[in-house]
């Protein structure tokens, strides 16, 4: 997915404070109790991945 330089920008310049954010729910104990650091992959990695599949990977 691209996006314009021009609508990148109109988006930065968006308040956070302007942002609806009252149907994601909060994040609580549980949830960090929980959480797992996951490292992000190139787009790459996932090409390889998939050319790869029967490697047992994590990612």
């Amino acid at each position: 997915m691209s996006i314009s330089p021009n609508r990148l920008k109109e988006l930065q310049n968006i308040p956070d404070t302007t942002i609806d954010t009252s149907d994601i729910p909060e994040l609580d104990q549980q949830f960090w109790e929980t959480a797992k650091m996951v490292k992000c992959v190139s787009p790459l990695a996932i090409a390889e991945s998939v050319v790869h599949s029967d490697d047992s990977r994590d990612c």
